[in-house]
């Protein structure tokens, strides 16, 4: 019963999980996660849309804890990609910052799909479109 209600606190995003179908195989895709064993073994179990990631990063398989340089370094060693290739999306400037300081490119992430969108087009990322709509909050 604790792991469920442990657990209870990530809910599926619909929205976001068929825009990152859409865009399999046009993008190499990872996660980086400060998250401990019972979350990681919830999300890799209820949430397949991480099986399509070629790396899943969270801290307590590696170690270190965003914003340590150590965990950008381990899930760029997973990617097998050079820091100035990867765009780094979260919603906490202090990690933003310490993934621009490996020379990532680095988007502090506020739920605006608008600047989202404007910052992925600047990129050369073209977004599927859902409907129509907005649906990039997480």
């Amino acid at each position: 019963q604790w792991l469920d209600v442990w657990n209870a606190y990530f809910e599926p995003n619909r929205p976001m999980e068929a825009r990152l179908a859409r865009l399999q195989g046009s993008l190499c895709r990872g996660t980086l996660s400060n998250t401990n064993a019972e979350h990681l073994q919830h999300l890799r179990c209820n949430f397949r849309l991480f099986d399509s990631f070629a790396g899943f990063t969270a801290s307590n398989l590696c170690g270190a804890r965003k914003p340590e340089p150590a965990i950008d370094r381990y899930a760029l060693q997973r990617l097998d990609l050079p820091p100035n290739e990867v765009l780094y999306l979260d919603d906490v400037e202090a990690y933003v910052e310490a993934g621009r300081a490996l020379g990532l490119q680095a988007f502090h992430y506020t739920f605006n799909d608008a600047t989202l969108r404007e910052r992925l087009t600047e990129l050369g990322v073209a977004l599927p479109s859902l409907d129509g709509r907005s649906n990039l909050s997480c």
